[in-house]
């Protein structure tokens, strides 16, 4: 009886304490799951740089925010998705629709990413983007006048 008993409570504590050889531990991937943060981020074709470059050549300053000397940051939120596509282009942070509305275009227009990777599969990513819209100082008007200064005081 000793013996019986002995060996349950050794095939017990086998079975409730025994470990795995593996030692990490890998959450199952699932495909609609839209990930934050990945082992592989998402990647613009040629890297963020060209990025900016792409962003700065597509972007319009719209006139009327011109007009009013609308400017700020626009932050967009959007989904890269596993075959790499832009979508679910939304506004997190608006400014003002004109340029809320500018942004979000240039964005739709974004070539296919490489694909953020997690686990050696394609998953879906969700990316935010701030784009800043910010006008140039205006010039004084020249006249041809010359500048009177003031004698020096000693």
């Amino acid at each position: 009886m000793k013996y019986t008993i002995l060996i349950f409570i050794v095939i017990a504590s086998r079975l409730s304490f025994g470990q795995s050889t593996d030692s990490t531990f890998h959450p199952p991937v699932v495909e609609d799951k839209v990930f934050q943060v990945v082992e592989q981020m998402p990647e613009f074709p040629g890297g963020e740089t060209a990025m900016m470059r792409f962003i700065q050549s597509r972007l319009v300053y719209p006139d009327s925010a011109r007009e009013y000397n609308i400017q700020g940051r626009v932050v967009l939120g959007f989904i890269i998705e596993q075959d790499g596509t832009v979508t679910d282009v939304s506004v997190k942070r608006s400014v003002n629709y004109l340029l809320d509305n500018e942004a979000v275009r240039v964005v739709k227009q974004f070539p296919k990413f490489k694909p953020g990777r997690q686990q050696g599969k394609d998953v879906k990513v969700a990316f935010v983007l701030p784009i800043m819209f910010k006008l140039a100082p205006a010039e004084p008007a020249k006249d041809n006048k010359p500048i009177k200064r003031p004698p020096p005081q000693y």
